[in-house]
């Protein structure tokens, strides 16, 4: 148990306070992707007819016309791109691309969320599987291998959810469409004036995306699935922040700021122009979005009414199954099983790795000592994690970077920073936003936008869309990958901070114990059905089972999500662990990163391939 005054804590209440904010912070699903599970429902356009022999080599002479690997990753990013919103964020330049001719550019909207769009998509991904089923891996170039280990993955993992369908919460707090759509459009890239015009028939489609997710929730309801109580109200508050009448709403101040700028597209606008556009957006806030939010709200309300506090995944008739493949839709090697043996015994090691550091965890004094070696400002900060960065990872330049902070009608209470992609075809539009009013140190400042940053989720994203891949390599990340490298890196760039290695060891190895907390947290609660009694029973082993009901409702509505920051940065301790054991003295760091960054954000099991023949060919 900690107690206060010990050499570990410098008070309870301390670390208290940052053990309710860690267990509290949840990642932001900005893509349409999620993890390598395909946008099945979000369709603009009729799927195209596949005609194919399945068994056929795709290198056999006889079948000159079979189509390639490539030509089905092709496919796939155009059926991807048919959602407007991923299209608009990853594509800066259509010309850049082969799209197949059935490809057309889609028009501005939301998508769809219905389940006949959903058989549809499934349909589709079954037969893209099957022909790729029908080649002869063996015969197939190495990047050929590479992208067709990307593609059947990604295909059979979402294919693996499909029975799930009506488990899926679309108003999970703080990463559900309540959150999402408006982020989506305060986010939204303006490169000319015809994205102006786009931009405002994005708007105006949000109503019809809101009905049909409630139509979801009502068929949800009608099955007897429903959210944690508590889950629901976080819901409930999150979408009120979005029914602020005009001017007030962030929906018209976040458009109006650069709508009066001098910034391009919008700096070509005549005056009069500028007044039109704002009063089309204001009027379209006014009598669409808030009314929509407002209907969305009242349902929510209603099925507060008849939900629970005891409501969980597990609970639900097939939870458990559903986690488990959603796991490995994530990217995990592991059954739940095998990753509670995981988490279990990690927690013991790293608890009593922190309590034998001499040093005490004082984060003011820690502010002190990043104070002299960091920037006061964030991208002062960012910028010197760029140029520190290639002394423990491969060396990829100076890269550009945009990022500003939210404005205290901004705030989204569980959201600490996200980066958004850059377009595949342009990489210096990285824009990483944070939020200052909910990270409470210099230190967490630091490391937050480390993760975000250098060498967190920018230099890893464009560490691999470097490499030239294919484009659709770049789109179908693993999102367990993504975040538990990002949180693997926090502890370099407390490095650069200038701590030392034991102070870097204190802080890093107490920040992965209570991200491991609420790992253990999630399968406990989300998988194995903890009751809040039991969630404070096991909280109880280190003293914090009074925060057993602030964290409850939070874990409740996002199964799987806090996994990706526990369990999988002990995925890259281990691989770095047994590549120093195994080659000792030859061990270079920086090599190491090369591997396991050569390839993407790919599930474990190909990581752990590349790191295994790399470690052959090292001690041969």
């Amino acid at each position: 148990m900690i107690e206060p005054g010990t050499k570990q804590v410098a008070s309870k209440n301390n670390t208290l306070s940052k053990l309710l904010a860690l267990l509290l912070v949840l990642s932001l699903l900005l893509s349409q992707i999620n993890g390598c599970t395909l946008a099945s429902g979000e369709k603009v356009h009729k799927y195209p007819e596949i005609e194919f022999i399945p068994g056929q080599s795709a290198s056999d002479p006889d079948n000159p016309e079979q189509r390639t690997v490539f030509d089905i990753g092709d496919e796939l990013l155009a059926l991807i791109c048919s959602d407007y919103v991923t299209y608009h964020q990853l594509i800066a330049n259509p010309g850049s691309f082969d799209f197949p001719d059935s490809f057309h550019a889609p028009a501005p909207g939301f998508g769809e969320i219905t389940m006949d769009s959903q058989e549809e998509a499934y349909e589709y991904f079954r037969l893209l599987l099957a022909e790729l089923q029908g080649f002869d891996f063996q015969s197939l170039s190495l990047e050929e291998q590479r992208t067709y280990n990307y593609l059947t993955y990604c295909l059979e993992s979402t294919i693996a959810l499909e029975p799930y369908y009506y488990l899926s919460d679309p108003y999970a707090p703080s990463m559900g469409l309540q959150i999402n759509l408006p982020i989506t459009l305060t986010t939204f890239t303006f490169r000319s004036k015809q994205d102006i015009d786009d931009y405002l028939t994005l708007l105006a489609d949000l109503p019809r995306f809101f009905a049909e997710a409630n139509s979801l929730v009502q068929d949800r309801a009608e099955q007897g699935l429903y959210p944690n109580l508590g889950s629901v109200r976080d819901a409930i508050d999150e979408a009120r922040f979005f029914t602020t009448k005009i001017p007030q709403n962030l929906l018209v101040t976040s458009f109006e700021d650069q709508l009066f700028s001098d910034s391009k597209p919008f700096s070509d606008l005549t005056f009069i122009e500028r007044l039109t556009y704002q009063a089309t957006n204001r009027k379209i806030v006014d009598t669409m979005v808030i009314p929509a939010f407002q209907e969305t709200i009242t349902l929510l309300e209603e099925i507060a009414t008849k939900t629970t506090d005891k409501v969980t995944l597990a609970t639900q008739a097939g939870g458990q199954e559903y986690y488990a493949a959603s796991m490995h839709d994530d990217g995990f090697t592991e059954t739940p099983e095998q990753a509670i043996v995981v988490l279990d015994e990690a927690l013991d090691v790293l608890f009593t790795t922190f309590a034998k550091n001499p040093l005490s965890l004082d984060y003011d004094e820690f502010s002190r000592i990043a104070a002299g070696s960091i920037p006061s400002d964030a991208a002062g900060i960012i910028e010197y994690f760029n140029t520190r960065v290639s002394e423990d990872f491969p060396d990829i330049g100076m890269r550009p970077f945009t990022v500003d902070s939210a404005s205290d009608d901004e705030v989204v209470k569980l959201i600490t920073a996200f980066y958004l992609d850059a377009p595949i075809d342009d990489l210096g539009q990285n824009l990483i936003r944070y939020y200052p009013q909910n990270i409470d140190s210099l230190v967490d400042l630091g490391t937050t936008l480390a993760h975000e940053s250098f060498p967190g989720h920018l230099y890893q994203y464009n560490y691999f869309a470097l490499q030239n891949p294919q484009p659709i390599e770049i789109m179908l990340g693993s999102t367990a990958y993504a975040e538990g490298y990002a949180v693997y890196g926090e502890y370099y760039a407390l490095r650069y901070m200038g701590f030392n290695d034991q102070t870097s060891e204190l802080i890093y190895t107490f920040e992965l114990f209570l991200r491991v907390i609420q790992a253990r947290l999630d399968l406990g609660i989300n998988y194995q059905g903890w009751s809040l009694q039991e969630t404070a029973q096991f909280l109880s082993k280190w003293g914090l089972e009074s925060i057993a009901s602030s964290v409850y409702s939070s874990i409740a509505g996002a199964p799987t999500v806090f996994l990706q920051y526990g369990l999988a940065p002990l995925e890259f301790r281990a691989m770095r662990s047994t590549a120093q054991t195994q080659l000792g003295s030859s061990f270079n760091l920086v090599e190491f990163h090369e591997v396991i960054l050569k390839d993407g954000a790919l599930p474990f099991c190909f990581v752990e391939q590349n790191l295994t023949l790399w470690l052959d060919g090292q001690q041969k």
